[in-house]
């Protein structure tokens, strides 16, 4: 299940993000980029934390020593 479509309804509809753009800060900025911002968070999930969902899910981790086991 892909949060994006709510991700993006909050973001652009409701918070308006876009409007930033008109900020000398945010000015080289569009759509595209924040949607860059959100792809790559979405990579780093899917690659990252995805895999160990399952096991803490099932499997609560442990401290052995300085170590956090999984």
């Amino acid at each position: 299940m892909s949060l994006r479509p709510r991700i993006e309804f909050l973001l652009y509809d409701w918070l308006k993000v876009e409007t930033l753009n008109t900020r000398a800060r945010f000015s080289d900025h569009s759509r595209e980029t924040f949607n860059g911002v959100l792809d790559t968070c979405e990579r780093i999930a899917r690659e990252k934390y995805a895999p160990f969902n399952h096991t803490v899910d099932t499997e609560e981790p442990r401290f052995e020593g300085d170590k956090v086991i999984l």
